[in-house]
């Protein structure tokens, strides 16, 4: 592997790491409470560096929704593909969508 790739996957392994550290720092304070140092830390990195992947928090916190979303389309292609007839894909649909709070606390969040 060339050393270019090696540093290209290194510098997406960083972004995924401050975006799941920001969607827990969401999770557990309120998008309102939460700061770029909070979610640096949580991640074991500075705000620089944070910085230097994201250029602002609200650039971080779009990408943190962009995988949520990202996360609950993929969920929807499934529950919509093993779905026999329209009646039951709708069903699967309001299922996966509108999970109660309680088992999808994270999400409801966030």
């Amino acid at each position: 592997m060339s050393p270019r790739i090696v540093v290209e996957e290194q510098q997406e392994a960083r972004r995924a790491q401050l975006v799941e550290a920001t969607l827990k720092e969401v999770s557990d304070k309120g998008f309102s409470n939460v700061t770029l140092e909070d979610i640096a830390a949580r991640a074991g990195l500075s705000k620089g560096v944070a910085l230097y992947y994201f250029a602002s928090k609200e650039e971080l916190f779009l990408a943190a929704f962009e995988r949520s979303i990202g996360a609950l389309r993929e969920r929807l292609r499934v529950a919509i593909g093993t779905a026999p007839n329209p009646v039951e894909k709708i069903q699967a649909v309001i299922q996966t969508i509108f999970v109660s709070a309680r088992c999808n606390r994270n999400f409801y969040r966030a």
